[in-house]
């Protein structure tokens, strides 16, 4: 049985590839050549901007920089982050661009778990209760082709925010750090309503093992690793034609 909490990655790598999350999940293939470096300095840029907004915000710019860069400078060496091709001072960037942008909140990392109508889990960067606003900030260089892929995230932070305080968001952002570019996204609640009708279909296949899920649900993914890549293969060709290929 395959029994896991619902979250944003995982309704992505589902929607791709469901063997991937089965594997991820059961932990049946490990991935132990992964450099994670990226991850963290992601985060790093998270937990400081987190820092500001929580605590420096309303503190005179000068003065609050000078904490803030102090902040930084700790995680960053905490973390020690040893990848050659990362530049501290881009990531530095990410969290002057973060400030400057000016955005208000009256929440950061917002985690809303839901048990109704399926078990999910979301973290929301930026929340702002007031004006009913949600944002998630991008270290990743922005490209216009993955912006689809970033509104189906915020669609999923929408209806987790929806179902929560039963108000629909009146904007999303998703905002690139690095570039200093803000793109803003709104739902309306037709759309929520059928992003949930969807996840209560991955809800139905999730209980699930791999071997009864229906072959259609079975999508291969040029974005997973070789080995899974090789296993949703010969999955997904005709019980005929694959004892030719063992």
């Amino acid at each position: 049985m395959v029994n896991y909490r619902l979250s944003a990655s995982l309704v992505k790598k589902w929607t791709s590839c469901p063997f991937s999350v089965y594997c991820k999940i059961s932990e049946q293939i490990k991935d132990t050549d992964t450099d994670d470096s990226y991850g963290t300095a992601g985060n790093i840029v998270h937990k400081t901007l987190e820092h500001y907004y929580t605590h420096l915000f309303d503190i005179e710019r000068e003065f609050s920089m000078l904490e803030l860069q102090n902040f930084f400078d700790a995680l960053w060496a905490e973390y020690n982050i040893n990848n050659p091709k990362i530049s501290k001072d881009e990531y530095w960037l990410c969290v002057v661009n973060g400030v400057k942008s000016n955005f208000t909140a009256t929440d950061m990392e917002m985690c809303i778990e839901l048990d109704s109508p399926v078990n999910s889990i979301s973290y929301l960067d930026v929340v702002n209760t007031d004006k009913h606003e949600i944002g998630d900030w991008k270290t990743s260089t922005f490209k216009q082709k993955k912006l689809d892929e970033y509104q189906e995230q915020l669609k999923y932070y929408a209806w987790a925010y929806y179902k929560k305080f039963g108000i629909i968001p009146s904007k999303c952002w998703v905002y690139f750090n690095k570039h200093d570019k803000p793109y803003v996204f709104k739902f309306s609640k037709e759309t929520l309503d059928q992003f949930e009708k969807s996840l209560v279909k991955i809800k139905a296949l999730r209980s699930k093992s791999f071997r009864e899920m229906p072959r259609a649900t079975i999508a291969f993914s040029a974005h997973i690793r070789p080995s899974v890549q090789r296993i949703c293969f010969v999955l997904r060709r005709p019980l005929s034609s694959r004892s030719s290929s063992t």
